[in-house]
């Protein structure tokens, strides 16, 4: 909310400038260029927020909306003034480029995006639909697969990034909704001298604490794309990073009996999130892959450079039941429970990065 005074100054501006507003406007063809967008801090105050553009075309009932931004270029954390609260800009490093065509089946990838808990049957090429969606999904998994690999040859991406994993999503947590609709999200990875890097899809972030909550911060790579029996209708990459040298091409990993053995120490330590002990008392965490490939390592006191390393990931899920309101809940994170160095057996923490 703003005060009296704030609203008089901003009628009092808009009245000055109302003389000089053109009658009307022309559409402006985009010609592409990214352009620094500012936030306004205050009076006469802006704030670099990032540089980008933002399309979206209009064709009778369908739509498609195209956005791209670059990073930041704050140096640090600004805090301002938004109506009787603060609001502020983070110090951030990435890239995201999103493309949405209006589909029924936008939500089943959002849904995954999000990395909540929905309905998911992971597939493979040679898998028959799921039953669950049966009804309203053709394109099977091969065809899907195909479709995809198609998309990364046509872009010339097919060197550097691969299929990781596949998943027919529905938009509903209720499978028995009249209304559910389904639709494949693909994970796509990077691949280094045909070694892929790990994927940070379905690893949700630990809290923080208030120090580490104003600390810059370097996101890892994501890219993934929905696709239904109409093509794709969703691209989103975020964060997508340049390799750089070579350190070492030799480097020896640890036997995977001394990296077990580490695992069946560290994974009962590790934390349960958003677990409230007040309302449930015990959880379960279900291991269900681990897989071994790249992990980005920060550099200490760097922000926007690291190192690529060989590590284990350990993918799975906790859950657990609680009470509200004499109402059982089940909640379910699907994340990466823990990251081992494949070479020294350090524990890597995915949200400092290091």
């Amino acid at each position: 909310m703003f005060s009296v005074d704030e609203l008089t100054e901003m009628i009092a501006e808009l009245q000055a400038r109302y003389p000089y507003a053109p009658d009307g406007h022309e559409k402006t063809v985009e010609t592409g260029m990214l352009h620094k967008q500012y936030l306004p801090l205050g009076k006469d105050k802006k704030a670099a927020s990032r540089f980008g553009i933002s399309a979206r075309s209009v064709e009778g009932e369908s739509w498609m909306q195209f956005c791209v931004e670059n990073n930041s270029d704050n140096a640090e954390r600004l805090i301002y003034r938004n109506g009787d609260g603060y609001d502020a800009i983070d110090v951030w490093r990435c890239a995201r480029l999103k493309y949405n065509r209006e589909s029924a089946k936008t939500d089943c990838f959002q849904i995954v995006q999000l990395c909540q808990y929905a309905e998911m049957y992971p597939v493979k090429p040679g898998d028959p639909i799921p039953n669950a969606a049966a009804g309203s999904l053709s394109l099977t998994p091969a065809e899907a697969y195909a479709e995809i690999d198609r998309f990364l040859t046509v872009t010339g991406l097919s060197d550097t990034y691969m299929i990781s994993r596949s998943v027919v999503s529905g938009d509903s947590e209720r499978p028995d909704t009249p209304s559910t609709q389904y639709a494949y999200t693909f994970e796509l990875v990077r691949k280094i001298g045909g070694v892929p890097c790990n994927r940070s899809l379905l690893s949700t972030y630990a809290s923080r604490t208030n120090e580490e909550e104003y600390a810059p911060s370097w996101n890892y790579e994501r890219f993934q794309i929905g696709l239904d029996e109409n093509g794709i209708f969703s691209v989103y990459w975020y964060s997508p990073f340049s390799i750089g040298d070579t350190i070492n091409e030799q480097a020896k990993l640890k036997d995977f009996s001394e990296i077990q053995t580490i695992a069946e120490r560290m994974l009962p330590m590790m934390k349960v999130e958003n677990f409230d002990s007040s309302l449930a008392s015990s959880a379960d965490r279900t291991i269900d892959r681990i897989e071994l490939g790249l992990w980005r390592i920060a550099e200490q006191n760097e922000l926007g450079k690291g190192m690529l390393v060989p590590v284990y990931c350990f993918y799975g899920t906790d859950h657990y039941s609680y009470t509200v309101h004499d109402s059982v809940e089940d909640s379910y994170k699907s994340r990466i429970i823990l990251i081992i160095n494949a070479v020294d057996g350090s524990i890597i923490d995915p949200v400092k990065g290091y």
